[in-house]
């Protein structure tokens, strides 16, 4: 495989591949691996690209292919959070999504689109998706019913009723489903002109493990192997001379140092009343957990009283460090901040591996993970971008040759590749053209 230019008249393709928590101190090994080896040493490799805020894996996608911070996409968090309620359904469908995506302008364009395993995508109006929609801690024997009416019924049709065994089960996995279906599918219906690809397993070992655990090491080198299979398919069946290939952590990941249960600590200070079996009688403020970030919510906003107490209180915790709390961001700050628009009132975040958790029934409001017994995430994300870095790089047609830009963001992507695909979002992104990734790009593509 070579770096090509665009052939004069033709568009080029693209395929987006996302890591999930491909992280940014990666990229040594990276370099040393066959298959992305390769392409960092033939393409142009964003060495610290920074995820949006918050820092988690619904969000981050959606930045992806949009270009734009969650308080325009309007998808701020994998779940739809409601105080009082635990283990809320996630966002999965495209409808939700509030501006154009890159697919929308392909679409426009006349090109063909597809989704394998990418959230988000429920009920798109793409030529081919098989979303990501089987909840998380499903392990039953009847995934279909999830899937059914969401994905593309020529899709469902042609490989559920093969591969759908590997997503049930208590040892089930998304990503063996993926890998099964996206090679059948370039040879049964043809590349799509633009379609994006999801692995999560390397997330799944990191959270279970460690960020720098054998076990996430494992999990990279078989993704290296699985993107082998992706490229080969587009060898065989597709055209991978004339496609455009984006890779992409959606976040990186840190090593948990403790858990905070911040309603446990709101429950304490009497902004949270519980009966004598442990339920939510009455509330003030709640705290969402979205990983390494909090966000808390007033009941009534407009009660000045317990706002200018919960502000205090809040206040009085970051400025003592405690429980390595270390940042507190009005809901106004955190979108002039970072773009980031939600269902709260304030947003903290801590340092150094700090993790949140929504319980409000703790006895303890924190907890040590170097403690015997601790049980919980060794690795989380969530948190400020800066903390968290993935990487991402560019091979393929009009992308220059073994270049590296030292720092991007994840909504650098997307208008990237509508550069080099000839196409043009109708609103500007929040996010930049890379230009000096771009050596030849699509001037005339209509």
């Amino acid at each position: 495989m070579t770096q090509t230019t665009p052939e004069a008249g033709r568009r080029p393709k693209a395929l987006i591949l996302c890591v999930d928590a491909l992280s940014a101190d990666d990229y040594e090994l990276l370099t040393r691996l066959p298959n992305f080896g390769r392409l960092i040493a033939e393409g142009t490799v964003m060495r610290e690209t920074l995820p949006v805020f918050p820092s988690l894996t619904y969000p981050n996608h959606t930045s992806i292919i949009t270009g734009c911070n969650p308080g325009r996409h309007g998808i701020h968090n994998n779940e739809d959070v409601k105080a009082g309620e635990v283990d809320r359904a996630w966002f999965n469908q495209y409808s939700l999504i509030q501006v154009e995506t890159l697919l929308d302008i392909a679409a426009k364009a006349g090109l063909t689109t597809g989704a394998i395993s990418w959230p988000i995508t429920g009920g798109a109006p793409l030529d081919a998706v098989l979303p990501m929609i089987v909840p998380y801690h499903y392990t039953g024997w009847e995934p279909e019913p999830y899937v059914r009416g969401h994905a593309t019924d020529a899709h469902l049709d042609e490989y559920f009723w093969r591969y759908g065994y590997h997503l049930m089960g208590e040892n089930r996995s998304l990503d063996a489903f993926t890998m099964a279906v996206t090679p059948d599918l370039i040879r049964d219906f043809g590349q799509p002109d633009v379609l994006l690809v999801k692995l999560c397993d390397l997330d799944s070992a990191r959270h279970r493990h460690g960020r720098n655990s054998p076990q996430a090491e494992e999990e990279l080198r078989r993704h290296d192997q699985q993107l082998g299979v992706l490229l080969g398919a587009l060898s065989r069946w597709g055209d991978l001379d004339q496609t455009v290939i984006a890779i992409a952590g959606d976040h990186g990941i840190q090593d948990v140092s403790g858990v905070l249960y911040l309603n446990a600590l709101l429950r304490d200070a009497g902004f949270l009343e519980l009966d004598g079996d442990g339920a939510i009688v009455d509330w003030k403020a709640y705290a969402h957990s979205a990983g390494q970030s909090a966000w808390i919510q007033l009941r009534d906003p407009d009660d000045s009283e317990t706002r200018d107490a919960v502000e205090t209180w809040l206040r009085e915790l970051v400025e003592a460090g405690s429980y390595g709390l270390a940042h507190l961001f009005t809901k106004e700050q955190a979108a002039q901040e970072h773009g980031l628009v939600g269902p709260f009132d304030y947003v903290v975040c801590g340092e150094d591996g700090l993790a949140f958790e929504t319980s409000w029934r703790a006895e303890s409001a924190y907890v040590d993970a170097a403690d015997e017994g601790y049980s919980g995430l060794r690795g989380n994300h969530g948190g400020l971008p800066v903390t968290v870095p993935t990487l991402s790089l560019l091979h393929g047609p009009g992308v220059r040759k073994g270049a590296q830009i030292a720092q991007a963001s994840l909504i650098d992507l997307a208008p990237t590749l509508a550069r080099l695909l000839g196409l043009e979002f109708e609103e500007a992104p929040d996010g930049r053209v890379l230009d000096e990734a771009i050596v030849v790009e699509l001037v005339d593509a209509d």
